[in-house]
């Protein structure tokens, strides 16, 4: 195992740089035009994602890009199976997990664990009919939190691998023009509370992992949930957990009905050192908008606005003596709030309107790694998407092409190809869902 950073060609595929589709999984086959629903609950082989992976076109040459790109796994999967000769869990299970003592953390397939479930209108749904070895090498291991703590401990007190290897895992991605991306071998680099992070999480079909370890606390977190989709993640949990854990705590908010009218001044444009913050109002959410990246927040008294999507990062006006209003930007990578003093009004904007024959070719069934998508046009002529058994989202234009969600936590883009659209993806954060049409009504 030591020597697959050593191999060339393994880096790329560590670091998720050569740019192909970023799933082989269940998005992939849904692709195809032979796909049956049985081929998820089949077993699969790593060479048959090996060779899943290689049919894919590349979007760029390695090392020009990044991209999450479960396919690289599959490629290390196939990697560790030629230099071990046996299959890369049992590999795992007799290089890692025993000498470790991680009884719990063994292959996927088989394994005797928690029932899974996607939401589905008020409640949750179970997940059925999908074989866990179609993750392979990316995915297909199970285990506890208990045994992730072990594991963490010894990957970062050089019990796995040696020192120059553990500094290569933790370096940064470098591409082919220089440039670095907060990302290692499998683990992304990031920050809390002005912290350094070494975080690594994974989701899909009622399953939501985030862990991180704290380097200059030793403090490792890890939070596990069989269901996805949930209005809390599980990377703000540990996010909580850890700040607690470091004598932080986040605080809690919850949203609080607040006149229009006592918002309506602190409405406009605010900046410092080159960077513009803009407050507005759209319908009746409200933004908090830096550069083309909107983020919906919720009221919760006294002038503070928190995130919808996570209560980690908000905002607070705060009037200064003479009366003038600035706004204090706050969030979790960071211990120091920004304060940014407000720089003007609001512009005006005229709303972005695609064409109704352009919405016409979205409309159809769409078939996506969780569930089935249907997207039609209302009688007031925006796009509406819905998942099965959820409630419809409108969708707001910002091109021909892109939508976003009401509340801004969701970038939805369509894929005209020859004039016809049979694909789309959506956005939430660093996630991304793949949609393909299975029909046009």
């Amino acid at each position: 195992m030591e020597r697959l950073p050593r191999l060339a060609a393994a880096r790329r595929p560590c670091e998720h740089s050569p740019a192909s589709e970023p799933h082989i999984g269940v998005a992939r086959l849904q692709q195809g035009a032979g796909f049956h629903r049985q081929e998820l609950g089949r077993r699969w082989t790593t060479d048959e994602l090996l060779a899943l992976s290689k049919s894919l076109p590349a979007k760029t040459a390695p090392g020009e890009a990044w991209e999450y790109n479960n396919g690289g796994y599959a490629v290390l999967g196939a990697i560790v199976e030629k230099l071990t000769g046996k299959p890369w869990y049992d590999a795992v299970q007799e290089r890692i997990s025993r000498p470790l003592g991680l009884s719990s953390i063994r292959y996927a397939v088989g394994a005797d664990t928690a029932a899974r479930y996607v939401p589905s209108g008020s409640g949750g749904q179970p997940v059925e009919g999908i074989d866990m070895s179609i993750a392979g090498a990316a995915g297909a291991l199970v285990g506890n939190v208990g045994d992730m703590a072990k594991w963490a401990n010894a990957l970062h007190s050089g019990k796995v691998v040696r020192p120059d290897l553990y500094a290569e895992m933790i370096r940064p991605a470098t591409l082919n023009s220089g440039k670095t991306f907060p990302y290692g071998f499998g683990l992304h680099l990031r920050r809390l509370l002005d912290k350094p992070m070494i975080e690594h999480g994974g989701s899909g079909r009622g399953i939501d992992t985030a862990s991180a370890y704290l380097p200059d606390d030793k403090l490792f977190v890890a939070v596990f949930a069989n269901a996805n989709g949930l209005p809390t993640d599980s990377s703000d949990v540990m996010r909580r957990i850890a700040a607690a854990a470091l004598g932080s705590p986040f605080p809690a908010f919850t949203e609080v009905p607040v006149d229009a009218g006592t918002i309506a001044p602190l409405l406009g444009r605010y900046g410092s050192g080159g960077q513009e913050v803009r407050f507005l109002r759209r319908k009746d959410d409200y933004f908090v908008a830096v550069g083309d990246d909107e983020v919906r927040v919720l009221a919760a008294g006294n002038d503070r606005f928190f995130s919808a999507s996570s209560s980690l990062n908000w905002v607070q006006f705060i009037r200064g003596a003479d009366g003038a209003l600035s706004i204090q930007m706050n969030n979790a990578s960071s211990a120091r709030p920004r304060l940014h003093p407000r720089i003007g009004d609001l512009p005006a904007v005229a709303p972005v309107k695609a064409p109704a024959a352009v919405l016409r070719t979205y409309v159809g069934r769409y078939r996506t790694e969780t569930l089935p998508v249907t997207v039609s046009v209302a009688a007031d002529g925006d796009l509406i998407m819905q998942a099965e058994g959820q409630a419809p989202m409108p969708l707001r234009a910002v091109s021909e092409t892109e939508f976003r969600t009401e509340d801004n936590r969701m970038r939805i883009v369509f894929h005209p190809e020859d004039g016809k659209t049979d694909r789309f993806t959506i956005h939430r954060g660093a996630r991304e869902l793949h949609g393909v049409r299975v029909s046009a009504d």
